[in-house]
């Protein structure tokens, strides 16, 4: 990896990655990619969100020197504030892409 790749303001790629598919987690840090985004949303059907949390902590120590953001689910919804419990991984930050209001981002401050 360049030093490019590892200064944070300069990513060149970002991929996403569904949170619940423990495959492409696993492959990812053979990747040459400057980070992860960690989908817990749209791509994670209801039934397997609580399963994608725990991949997601399970797998981002091999991700580790690169940047993961992390897509939790929408501001308001059952599974956003378990979404921002996920423990043991460095995340670089969040993609909030549903905000209706900027008080949201005080919620993950």
């Amino acid at each position: 990896m360049t030093a490019i790749a590892r200064n944070p303001a300069i990513q060149r790629s970002l991929l996403f990655l569904p949170g619940n598919r423990e495959r492409f987690l696993e492959k990812a840090a053979a990747l040459d990619a400057d980070g992860f985004i960690v989908d817990l949303e749209d791509s994670v059907p209801d039934a397997e969100k609580a399963a994608a949390r725990k991949c997601l902590a399970t797998y981002a120590p091999v991700l580790r020197g690169k940047a993961i953001w992390v897509r939790p689910n929408a501001p308001g919804t059952r599974h956003f504030e378990e979404d921002l419990e996920v423990r043991g991984i460095e995340k670089f930050g969040y993609r909030l892409l549903k905000v209706r209001s900027g008080s949201i981002a005080n919620t993950i401050a």
